[in-house]
């Protein structure tokens, strides 16, 4: 082990006992702001909105056909999926058999998903969590599996605090936050622990989906967009068959979210603003086109959502002053180029001119006009 030389010749401490001590200093500190303040509000609350509409959409979508799928005499009859499901137990929807209460039950699920998307808050989260575990245990094959995804991320939404933004009680809710911040309490480490866990887990489902991509001898070689679009039922537009006709764009967009899903990891703990925005935004235009493309609304909904989650509170303040810049910036140029009244003519000036010269009259011809108008005050004319 080397030494350090001090100023004075003197041997200093080692390097290595000064790197695990200054290391430690940065665990402690870190863990010491973790417990001061919630993290990720705005995120949160973003999520929250994104998983309840997502939620919302699942009961939804198949709505003319849900007691054919969930119901007691659907596609999977309820004593046959008490015998082959082993968490039959816990889905609220095997325990009666009744038409009145599976309709109950089901109604209730989207009544809490709305409520859980507009207003938040813990109650409504374990709430919303148990209906929506029996919702997919009941029949999960229904779904188009972004409730794999949203079932993870509200389990550990339990622990936060998601009604701080975007909802009728946040102010109520910050104010209640602002009083025990700058002190540490368990609460502030639940809380920071559990964005932390969902984020880490955000970051490992990425990594793992473009490992895994990579291992694929299509997305090697750049030909799986190609493949992907021409599978397609029904076949896609003209245009999307002939750019994939195109070798360049295959490949790139291939090989670009191959990069987005490895890379996405690394940006997310960036400690660059604008890495992680560009990762974030890359990642939610990624699933964007999912929707139209492949038809996965759900899912992509609940990927967007857990992409809002990546980004910090401070994040989103600068995008919010850089957005009001831009359009203070917009306001003023487009006032500047508002046209003018245009100027009146030379004639139309002077007759202008002339009708205001003509009505207002100066003061001495006013008196003498009310004073000849005025009957004259004698001795001769006063009776007596």
């Amino acid at each position: 082990m080397t030494a350090n030389t001090g100023i004075r010749g003197e041997p200093g401490p080692p390097r290595a006992d000064l790197r695990s001590a200054f290391s430690r200093a940065g665990v402690l500190d870190a863990l010491h702001r973790l417990s001061l303040r919630h993290h990720r509000l705005t995120g949160l609350a973003l999520l929250r909105l994104l998983l309840g509409a997502a939620a919302v959409e699942s009961y939804l979508a198949a709505y003319s056909r849900h007691a054919e799928l969930w119901g007691p005499d659907g596609y999977i009859p309820l004593h046959r999926f008490r015998e082959t499901v082993h968490l039959s137990f816990t889905s609220a929807y095997a325990w009666s058999p009744h038409p009145a209460y599976f309709e109950a039950v089901y109604h209730l699920g989207l009544v809490v998903a709305l409520a859980f998307c507009v207003c938040g808050g813990r109650v409504l989260t374990v709430v919303h969590l148990l209906l929506y575990w029996s919702f997919e245990v009941r029949n999960g094959q229904a779904l188009d599996h972004g409730h794999l995804l949203a079932r993870f991320l509200l389990t550990f939404m339990i622990f936060t605090v998601c009604d701080a933004r975007l909802s009728p009680f946040a102010a109520r809710t910050r104010k209640r936050l602002a009083a025990r911040e700058d002190r540490p309490s368990a609460p502030h480490i639940l809380h920071n622990c559990a964005v932390f866990l969902m984020v880490f887990q955000i970051c490992v489902l990425y990594l793992m989906a473009g490992l895994w991509k990579l291992l694929g001898p299509r997305w090697q070689e750049g030909t799986a967009f190609y493949y992907i679009v021409r599978s397609l039922r029904p076949p896609p537009t003209e245009l999307l068959t002939a750019l994939t006709s195109i070798p360049a764009i295959t490949v790139g967009i291939s090989y670009a979210s191959v990069l987005l899903e490895v890379g996405f990891p690394l940006c997310a703990a960036s400690r660059h603003r604008r890495i992680r925005e560009l990762a974030a935004g890359a990642a939610a235009l990624m699933h964007l086109g999912i929707i139209p493309l492949v038809g996965l609304f759900n899912f992509s909904l609940v990927m967007i959502a857990a992409d809002a989650l990546v980004l910090r509170d401070s994040d989103y303040r600068a995008t919010k002053a850089e957005l009001n810049r831009l359009a203070l910036r917009y306001s003023s140029s487009a006032r500047r180029h508002v046209p003018r009244r245009p100027a009146p003519s030379a004639a139309r000036a002077q007759r202008m001119c002339a009708r205001r010269l003509a009505c207002a009259r100066p003061a001495s011809s006013k008196k003498k006009y009310h004073s000849s108008s005025r009957r004259e005050v004698t001795p001769r004319n006063v009776p007596y």
